[in-house]
């Protein structure tokens, strides 16, 4: 989708989802959807489009293949000009339900959606690993409950909220992110993120991932059309107020590098599921 990156997310007031905020030529805040949606299913006078300045852009007759919608038409307005649309749109996951109040800026979005998801979020979801229902915990080959829910239906609930939460945003996968260099390591794109001492990181760092999916702020990161040089070994201790971060090697969570991360690179629910996983493998 064309300058979907532009605009400044933005919480609806009534279905609680994301948003782009756009102004149009007369200065007038225009809210559309994140999606795109078919013109045939769109009448003429509600199609948009957003200009390479990410002026929101009101097509009239105009037909190109696909098009934007105000959110406002889409959500709150219950015309019968967007029905089939409105059928046509997935609807959002009621079992992650919308995003928390008060959650309105860029920013505020994405830590939401990095937080790493607990035991019982993860569990709201049928897992795609033992067929677990949802609110049930997930269970071994021999059917024995298991203590640890499985990655996959981490992941799965990761996903699910992204897209509820940004819906017609799909959530980047490790290799996604790895297409382009990373502005914190230097590593090219397409390879592996490295620590200080220039070993190979399982997880991305967290500036990577912000180079992906901000791609129209080149001053704020090293995109992979950039020169990249080797990865940078530096001995520089962080500041005493600064607590190292990285990615979770298995969920992709935001996790601090302390104690036992330090060693494998992986949160506590990860490292649990893979000791358990180790344990029925040598059982």
């Amino acid at each position: 989708m064309k300058n979907a990156e532009l605009g400044d997310l933005a919480q609806c007031d009534l279905c609680r989802m994301g948003v782009r905020q756009h102004y149009d030529s007369d200065g007038t805040v225009v809210e559309l959807d994140l999606r795109e949606a078919s013109v045939a299913m769109v009448p003429a006078g509600l199609r948009w489009y957003v200009a390479g300045d990410g002026t929101a852009v009101n097509l009239g007759h105009a037909d190109p293949e696909t098009v934007r919608v105000c959110h406002h038409d889409a959500c709150h307005s219950t015309s019968a000009d967007l029905a089939a649309l409105r059928t046509f749109w997935t609807v959002p996951s009621t079992a992650i339900g919308p995003l928390p109040p008060g959650v309105n800026s860029h920013h505020e979005i994405h830590e939401v959606l990095r937080r790493a998801p607990t035991r019982e979020q993860a569990r709201s979801i049928a897992c795609p690993t033992c067929d677990a229902d949802p609110g049930l915990p997930c269970t071994g080959p021999a059917g024995e409950q298991r203590s640890a829910t499985h990655r996959q239906r981490t992941t799965a609930y990761r996903r699910a909220r992204w897209q509820t939460w940004l819906p017609g945003t799909p959530a980047p996968t490790r290799n996604d992110v790895r297409t382009v260099s990373c502005p914190a390591c230097r590593a090219p794109a397409y390879e592996p993120c490295h620590d200080p001492n220039g070993d190979t990181r399982l997880a991305n760092h967290f500036q990577r991932e912000q180079a992906l999916l901000n791609p129209d702020q080149p001053e704020r990161h090293l995109l992979a059309t950039e020169p990249a040089g080797p990865p940078r070994a530096t001995t520089k201790a962080p500041e005493p107020d600064e607590r190292p971060r990285s990615r979770c090697g298995g969920c992709g969570a935001v996790i601090l590098l302390i104690g036992r991360a330090l060693l494998d690179g992986l949160c506590k629910l990860c490292r649990e599921e893979a000791a358990e996983l180790a344990a029925e493998t040598h059982g």
